[in-house]
């Protein structure tokens, strides 16, 4: 697909992959510099929704099903964003978002993309999944961005666009999350409107399936596990959509408080202004991929969604994972919030953690593959814990310094975490929690068990007569 109506449409779009390969080579080789452009142009998202019960499955076959339709759903994304010029910058799950620079916000570029998306959902992921489909969207908007890069812990690669139009689009989705799939929703003009499915010719069905046949080549079919699930970028032992690392997973997403409205007003204000917004969000991620470096548990970091830092505490086995959600589950979020607030005290963050209760036979409820591309690589997971999380960010209204936790994960609290939640007066499936009751619970030390002799030989499994005492004279 050719979009460029002119040679200067031509040699700005060269000078935009000039920039970004920039960005990324700054932000590999020098860490600590600002590694940042503008552009102008389209932020397409899209969402595909599975069943999750196969994720869940006990058979290796069907937990690995979701992981690949959705590894299978990002690359064709991406293949057909590069094709209109663009590239892919997240990849969360079920949903995708990529950029194609261009002025124009009249243009037909974003549409014609997404349509041909949908045309690929529609004969090839569709007849694949079978019953775990339900359904595609997809929206895009127009405007100017912001474009930052740093590595994850991991040395993945996040490429966050700080921009209203990479905002609305993705509400959008999950605003319209109740129609069924009739084709692309677009928020380009006030009012969203539902496109009409389009024809894809022949030859353009031909080159995507092709290029996608290519992606699946080059995945790897064999990989070697080591005690850390998720290796370092480059690793021979990165896991794979046909051999996915597998763990009993917590997710948490960390959302900054507000960040969208400073984004907006900095585009009001000069380009200084907008520089120094980009090195402090810069400064930011980089301290977020320490905190998940520094941190004593294994914490995968996956890829970041806008301004929303996102992680997985990989449990090693079912007794860990159900001892971390008694307490570890919250203390790390108020870990987390006393490590960015040290150095940036004028950002409030809010929260999202979910995991979930295990069935008996449930080997696993997290998977994570590592997608790679020409110049990037991003860790792509599924499964209910991540699942959740996102559902809470984008569905409850937190304020800064709390959080939303899942509904069976605040029933598996100890009854001392229990004290940090809020009372849940709509029955909503997420409770709320205060940050400062949790780091209060952390500082007050636990009341000391006290033993009575009769208690140690209860302990023991030893029963002991009752004594009554009566009073003298009865």
């Amino acid at each position: 697909m050719n979009h460029y109506r002119s040679l200067s449409e031509w040699q700005n779009r060269s000078r935009f992959d000039q920039a970004i390969e920039q960005i990324q080579k700054t932000a590999g080789l020098v860490p600590d510099s600002l590694a940042s452009i503008e552009a102008i142009g389209f932020h397409l998202y899209s969402k595909l929704d599975l069943a999750v019960e196969y994720t869940d499955s006990a058979i290796k076959e069907d937990r690995s099903k979701n992981l690949k339709l959705l590894g299978d759903f990002t690359n064709v994304f991406r293949e057909i964003v590069v094709a209109s010029g663009g590239e892919l910058l997240e990849a969360q799950g079920s949903v995708v978002h990529g950029f194609i620079p261009d002025g124009n916000q009249d243009s037909e570029v974003a549409q014609e993309a997404l349509e041909t998306l949908m045309e690929y959902v529609r004969r090839k992921i569709q007849s694949r999944a079978g019953d775990a489909y339900r359904k595609c969207t997809a929206a895009f908007d127009h405007g100017p961005t912001i474009f930052v890069e740093a590595l994850d812990a991991q040395k993945d690669s996040s490429l966050v666009s700080l921009s209203r139009a990479a905002n609305r689009p993705a509400k959008l989705l999950w605003g319209n999350d109740e129609l069924e799939d009739k084709g692309v929703y677009s928020c380009v003009v006030p009012i969203p409107v539902l496109l009409k499915e389009s024809v894809v010719d022949s030859t353009m069905r031909a080159n995507i399936e092709t290029r996608a046949l290519e992606i699946e080549k080059t995945v790897a079919e064999v990989v070697c596990r080591a005690p850390q699930t998720v290796p370092d970028s480059g690793s021979p032992m990165s896991p794979t959509l046909n051999e996915p690392a597998e763990f009993y997973g917590i997710a948490i997403r960390a959302d900054i408080h507000d960040f969208s409205q400073g984004v907006e007003q900095a585009f009001l204000k000069s380009e200084a202004e907008r520089a120094a917004l980009a090195q402090q969000f810069r400064d930011l991620m980089i301290a977020c991929s320490e905190f998940a470096q520094e941190h004593k548990l294994n914490i995968v970091q996956l890829p970041w969604a806008g301004d929303s830092f996102n992680i997985l505490i990989e449990c090693q086995d079912r007794d860990e994972y159900q001892k971390l959600r008694e307490a570890g589950i919250l203390q790390i979020v108020s870990e987390f919030e006393d490590y960015l607030t040290e150095e940036f005290p004028q950002v409030e963050w809010s929260f999202s953690v979910a995991a979930g209760d295990l069935e008996n036979a449930q080997v696993c409820n997290t998977l994570v593959a590592r997608l790679e591309f020409t110049n990037q690589t991003k860790l792509l997971s599924a499964g209910l814990p991540v699942q959740r999380s996102l559902i809470g960010q984008v569905t409850e209204d937190v304020d800064p310094s709390e959080g939303v936790l899942w509904k069976e994960d605040k029933n598996a609290l100890c009854p001392r975490y229990q004290r940090a939640i809020k009372v849940n007066p709509t029955n909503s499936n997420y409770h709320g929690f205060e940050v400062d009751k949790v780091r209060q619970l952390i500082q007050i030390p636990e009341a000391p068990h006290v033993y009575t002799p009769q208690k140690k030989l209860a302990a023991a499994g030893i029963s002991t007569p009752t004594v009554r005492n009566h009073a003298i004279g009865s």
